[in-house]
């Protein structure tokens, strides 16, 4: 119960961070992170990140959605497509809540969003490229079932993905927070 209970004080040790004003409201005494764009500088960045991201989520989601993909019983397809999956949906999430929050974040905010980005973004990265290997591997042992538009989609989705992914590392770069 004790450990439960240290990681719930963890999770929510931010909220040392608030002061009760005389009034009875409450203000945030926290560190404030500051981006080194301007505001619509800072929008226009993160909404092209966002909408690059969904469309690359829109597309996996799509090749998942086909058969003859050549992911049935290759483990070493699934397992790289569903992280793929997986990442891409929290990189969407975790852009939203950027674009959301705005070019100035609280130091919680900012370790809960813009400190995830690189790690979500790179594994968005490797991910489709491990996929992609893996097809290669599936045809050299002549075990790829993948046919037809099925395992088209299944290449392009994991092409997308990776370059939605790079696209979004090298917008990212200027986002520089102080």
């Amino acid at each position: 119960m004790r450990e439960k209970e240290r990681k719930v004080s963890k999770k929510r040790s931010h909220l040392k961070e608030f002061k009760r004003r005389e009034d009875g409201s409450y203000s945030y005494e926290g560190k404030m992170l500051y981006c080194s764009l301007s505001g619509s500088a800072y929008r226009n960045r993160v909404l092209g990140m966002l909408l690059i991201s969904m469309a690359a989520l829109g597309v996996t989601v799509t090749a998942g959605c086909f058969t003859g993909t050549g992911m049935e019983g290759h483990f070493y397809l699934v397992i790289p497509y569903a992280g793929t999956l997986v990442i891409l949906i929290r990189l969407v999430w975790n852009l939203a809540q950027l674009l959301h929050a705005g070019p100035v974040l609280r130091e919680y905010a900012y370790k809960r969003t813009a400190e995830r980005l690189p790690p979500q973004v790179l594994g968005g990265m490797l991910l489709p490229l491990l996929a992609l290997a893996g097809v290669l591997y599936g045809r050299v042992k002549g075990s790829y079932i993948g046919n037809g538009a099925g395992a088209v989609v299944f290449v392009l989705s994991q092409v997308v993905s990776f370059a939605g992914c790079l696209t979004v590392w090298l917008l990212k770069k200027e986002l520089r927070w102080s």
